[in-house]
């Protein structure tokens, strides 16, 4: 468990120094025009969304506080996945247990 948490603090971490290095070198706006202008950048924008609907979903579900969700799901559509990594990091050892205690933990 300590393994999959640093591992995903670790993966995090990198994609902020990516963010940083991509923000140094060009503006944000032109990239996302020039990517919006690709038909394989429309599907890689489509992915992204999606999976930003599918793990809001999830910390939804998860959060029993609806307050922090929402703050959660707030934070993903502005920092991206780095909060994804970070909440999963956070979250599972509680996941874990819930699943194991249903029977569906591998």
């Amino acid at each position: 468990m300590r393994i999959w948490r640093a591992i995903l603090i670790a993966a995090a971490l990198v994609l902020v120094a990516l963010i940083i290095r991509a923000a140094l070198a060009e503006d944000m706006i032109a990239a996302f025009i020039r990517i919006g202008d690709d038909p394989w950048g429309v599907v890689t924008f489509s992915d992204l969304y999606l999976g930003f609907a599918v793990t809001s979903t999830l910390f939804w579900i998860a959060e029993p506080r609806k307050l922090h969700a929402a703050g959660f799901i707030v934070a993903l559509l502005i920092l991206g996945n780095i909060v994804s990594a970070i909440w999963l990091a956070w979250k599972l050892p509680v996941l874990a247990q819930r699943l194991a205690s249903t029977g569906r933990a591998t």
